[in-house]
């Protein structure tokens, strides 16, 4: 199984980006709430704030066999990221930059340098990038329709996006996304996305541990993270390898 799929995986799901404001960190102002709103629920984002997480844990398991590496990743507003991925032996083995529409990755391996924008994930995978929640379960919606009321802890929702039915779970306690399920028709090409082990970090909630199947059971992918720094400084900067082979993603 190529470390590529974990690249074009990593795209995929980090191409979704949200206008956040840096406002009502604290979700005790929602208790008892029944209309929550984009902007409740928006305001605990995690991509509210420049941050950088300095080591996760990706495994990725398939009919193929599994793969796990390591990686870091440095977010800056409103869309910037820059991902290293890293070998257990802690050689980087490429290197990720994304923003609004841009898709830059240095295959440090082959000695390439993939380029393209976001408009090809959508094109390839049939999947509008405002669709996915971001891969931190961030709330990305901009409804402000009326859920349901907490059930066992949870407040079920339903949102059409670009005609395509997302559904989800929100914990009742800290108001933070813990499934998602979006996709194909008829159960067909769905995805699911859980989280769970979430961390209060200055007043930041987000999940540790972030799950993502298929339904056809055909892969599964798995991040773990703990360590984010909120104290993130300077710019993003993406060198393109030296001498490297400029290819195209198409």
């Amino acid at each position: 199984m190529s470390w590529r799929l974990i690249v074009v995986l990593l795209i995929f799901i980090l191409s979704s980006c949200s206008v956040t404001k840096r406002s009502k960190s604290l979700t005790d102002s929602f208790s008892g709430k029944i209309n929550l709103t984009y902007e409740d629920l928006n305001s605990i984002n995690l991509t509210t704030y420049d941050f950088n997480i300095r080591k996760a844990t990706i495994e990725l398991n398939g009919k193929l066999g599994s793969q796990k590496i390591l990686a870091s990743i440095r977010y800056r507003r409103p869309c910037n990221y820059l991902i290293s991925l890293n070998s257990r032996l802690g050689i980087e083995v490429a290197r990720i930059f994304l923003d609004s529409d841009t898709v830059l990755v240095n295959d440090r391996i082959n000695r390439k340098l993939f380029y393209g924008s976001l408009e090809y994930i959508e094109a390839k995978y049939g999947i509008s990038k405002n669709a996915i929640p971001l891969i931190f379960g961030d709330y990305i919606f901009d409804s402000n329709g009326i859920y349901d009321k907490c059930i066992n802890g949870k407040i079920g929702f339903i949102e059409f996006v670009e005609n395509r039915r997302i559904s989800g779970e929100i914990n009742c306690s800290n108001y933070k996304i813990i499934s998602v399920l979006f996709g194909g028709e008829s159960g067909g090409g769905q995805i699911q996305i859980q989280y769970d082990n979430f961390m209060d970090r200055q007043g930041v909630i987000f999940p540790r541990n972030i799950k993502m199947n298929d339904n056809k059971g055909d892969i599964s992918l798995t991040i773990d993270y703990s360590d984010v720094d909120f104290d993130a400084v300077g710019d993003i900067n993406f060198v393109p390898g030296n001498g490297y082979q400029s290819v195209l993603l198409q």
